[in-house]
């Protein structure tokens, strides 16, 4: 055995394991920092589009796929260990459109995206309807009354939220339930 001019040893096959190599897998999540990575097609999509689509998501009965957006987009904003509910009506036998699920303190600080939340139980409530403020409160008393112990409450709605209101909303839900009441609008 002897070394080539590529550094190789001669007579020795080397060979690479397969699985998730972290170089590679971060290399998928941003590719945009590493300087050899091939440029990827960009899709974009304009506000006036976004917006309408937004707008009539429930005339067009596509509030699941809302739903499913706005999990992923969860996913990757705030924390990536939602499970989703499934069934026929989504999350509607349970309350809450998505959950956390308990992560092991090992597993949740190898966190790449989101927070790293292992063992605190949140509920995520999603809604596309007009009456935004009528359904946060409706959302977040039908998920106290589960009696599932929630140790923070977020909600989603696919309309502008004026921030006076957001926040004066978030207050009162949060003292009246002993709950963090996060509200996110478009």
């Amino acid at each position: 055995m002897r070394n080539n001019a590529a550094g190789k040893i001669e007579g020795i096959e080397q060979v690479q394991p397969a699985g998730v190599w972290p170089s590679k897998f971060m290399r998928e999540l941003r590719p945009e920092i590493y300087s050899d990575t091939k440029d990827r097609e960009a899709y974009v999509l304009s506000a006036p589009v976004l917006e309408y689509h937004l707008d009539s998501i429930t005339s067009r009965n596509q509030t699941h796929d809302f739903e499913v957006f706005c999990r992923k987009l969860c996913e990757r904003t705030i924390c990536p260990n939602l499970r989703p509910q499934t069934g026929p009506d989504g999350g509607g036998d349970s309350k809450a459109d998505t959950e956390t699920y308990s992560v092991a303190d090992e597993i949740s600080g190898l966190t790449y995206v989101g927070v790293a939340n292992g063992s605190e139980k949140w509920a995520f409530a999603f809604s596309a309807k007009s009456a935004w403020a009528d359904k946060v409160r409706k959302d977040v008393q039908g998920l106290i009354d589960t009696g599932r112990k929630y140790d923070q409450i977020i909600c989603v709605t696919s309309r502008f939220a004026k921030s006076k209101n957001r926040a004066a909303l978030e207050h009162e839900l949060s003292e009246r339930y002993s709950v963090p009441v996060t509200i996110h609008d478009r």
